[in-house]
């Protein structure tokens, strides 16, 4: 094993047992929660055997490995923003409606007749 990969497989491998730990605490939905601990092992095993994603990237037509690693996350961060931005604009018109509810059932007396 290399200097590089002495140091981040443990590190992975500790993000990896976090996310196994923290099935049990239901606060995160399960796909999430398995789609993370995925991510993680793949971390792992692309680290430990470098060679797959270059073989990987020549099946698929790509030169080189580090291409095809960098043009998936490139994929998955676009729909990761996608989804936030959904959600983000999902949860603004949430505040809207709770603020217009609340202001319908408790009006704001007028404060120029004080």
């Amino acid at each position: 094993m290399t200097l590089f990969q002495w140091i981040v497989v443990p590190l992975l491998s500790v993000f990896l047992l976090l996310e196994i730990h923290g099935m049990r605490s239901g606060r995160i939905r399960r796909t999430v929660r398995l789609a993370r601990i995925l991510l993680w092992a793949g971390a792992i095993l692309l680290t430990l055997f470098p060679n797959v994603t270059s073989k990987l990237a020549i099946l698929v037509g790509i030169g080189r490995g580090v291409d095809l690693i960098v043009y998936i996350f490139m994929i998955v961060a676009s729909v990761a923003w996608l989804h936030m931005q959904t959600q983000h604009q999902r949860l603004q018109r949430s505040i809207v409606e709770l603020a217009r509810s609340q202001t319908l059932q408790n009006p704001v007396k007028d404060l120029s007749q004080s």
